[in-house]
């Protein structure tokens, strides 16, 4: 496909929906911040079961099995995300639990280390998902469910056993919180836009109006989660290489 839209001349763009949640883009954006510096940890809980190595070397061989079948079709959700926020990691080791829950953890050549949680039986109610993104200059971003968008930062002359107050700092200062509100008929509370659906349209027109490539959710993004989806069958508990 990479091949055919290149000779044909053609923009594609794949429903990685997750890159275009636009608390998706507000992290990335709040990411490059000069004041956020260089990110060094990112941890993203997803509702996400893990079958059996040997089954996805199974599947991978041409059998039909459901259980990775919905590996498959949902590890492009999380993966997407890691792939955006942080690009391709270089290696994947993971472990996993009698119930299918786990953790993967993603290197990055030292500069990052990103993990993913793939919560299977945890409770869909309260919000199933969850991102971290921390930098090393005092400062992390949480991602609550798709939609709560918050820059965490420490508040000024707090000193250890010293502050009698720790209602310190001005706005600028301290944590700052994006959440739409859903009480006014809005495009931004609503599924087609909270969801990326939206996003992904939209990328795909601007694009072939400005005459350039997509941005995201290209078929090299694809390539790469499908490439750490074939990762998995390698099995748990060992160093895997990516690249």
């Amino acid at each position: 496909m990479l091949d055919a839209a290149t000779k044909a001349g053609r923009n594609v763009v794949v429903g990685l929906k997750k890159m275009f949640f636009p608390a998706t883009e507000k992290a990335k954006e709040l990411m490059g911040l000069e004041e956020f510096g260089p990110t060094r940890l990112l941890l993203i809980q997803y509702p996400q079961f893990i079958p059996p190595a040997s089954e996805i070397q199974r599947y991978m061989a041409g059998e039909n099995l459901g259980a990775v079948v919905g590996f498959l079709d949902h590890l492009c959700h999380p993966v997407s995300l890691l792939l955006f926020l942080a690009g391709m990691p270089k290696t994947l080791w993971y472990a996993r639990s009698a119930s299918g829950a786990g953790m993967a953890t993603f290197g990055y050549g030292g500069d990052l280390v990103a993990s993913l949680a793939f919560t299977s039986g945890a409770s869909s109610n309260g919000g199933m998902e969850r991102t971290v993104i921390v930098s090393e200059r005092g400062r992390h971003i949480v991602v609550d469910n798709n939609v709560r968008v918050s820059l965490h930062r420490t508040p000024p002359d707090l000193g250890y056993g010293t502050s009698p107050s720790y209602y310190r700092g001005t706005p600028e200062q301290t944590t700052a919180t994006w959440e739409p509100e859903f009480s006014l008929g809005q495009p931004y509370n609503k599924g087609l836009f909270l969801l990326g659906y939206y996003g992904e349209i939209d990328e795909l027109c601007r694009s072939i109006q400005d005459s350039r490539a997509p941005r995201k959710g290209t078929l090299e993004h694809a390539r790469q989660a499908t490439r750490i989806f074939e990762a998995f069958a390698q099995g748990p508990d060992r160093l895997i290489e990516l690249r």
